[in-house]
């Protein structure tokens, strides 16, 4: 038995790829809107917190924004050993 197959039934090799590709940029797109909304509500959050509150957790008015996206810790760090 000898069984044919059109061209029409076979896959076409990057249909497969390109919508690879296309999902992958909407899931990094999601990705990086999902910590852009996480990072000001923290902000948010925190900006709502008064000077003393912040004093306690060691944070000053101008360093929310790096606190929050992990800058303020490394510039610490780096602090510590230079």
């Amino acid at each position: 038995m000898n069984i044919r197959m059109t061209s029409a039934a076979l896959p076409r090799m990057g249909d497969e790829s390109r919508t690879e590709k296309i999902l992958t940029t909407f899931r990094r797109w999601f990705i990086a809107y999902r910590k852009y909304r996480l990072e000001r509500a923290a902000m948010t959050q925190l900006a709502a917190m008064s000077d003393r509150d912040l004093r306690d957790i060691g944070l000053t008015r101008g360093e929310i924004e790096r606190a929050v996206r992990g800058d303020l810790a490394r510039e610490r760090a780096l602090r510590r050993y230079y």
